[in-house]
C-alpha cells in the first residue's frame, strides 16, 4: 500500500480525462505528462479514468472508492 495520503486530484484532472478521450495517443499523453504527474498520477498512460480506494476514517471496514475520468466524479 502507498505510504502517501491522498490529497485529491489536481485542478486539471477533468480537462486532461476530455482531451484524453479525443486523442488517445502515446503522443497526446507524452506531451501532456507534466499534467498527468501534477494532477491525475495514473499507473498507465493511456486508460480513460483513474481511481482508488479510500479507506474509512472511523475503523468502519466499509470500502470507499472514488474514480475520476471525463465523465466526472465517481464514489
Amino acid at each position: 500500500m502507498p505510504s502517501e495520503r491522498f490529497t485529491g486530484f489536481g485542478p486539471a484532472v477533468t480537462d486532461w480525462f476530455v482531451a484524453l478521450g479525443y486523442d488517445n495517443s502515446r503522443s497526446y499523453w507524452a506531451a501532456t505528462k507534466d499534467v498527468w504527474q501534477r494532477d491525475v498520477r495514473d499507473a498507465a498512460p493511456l486508460k480513460t479514468a483513474t481511481g482508488g480506494y479510500l479507506p474509512g476514517t472511523d475503523g468502519s471496514p466499509a470500502a470507499r472508492y472514488l474514480e475520476v475520468s471525463a465523465g466526472g466524479l465517481y464514489v
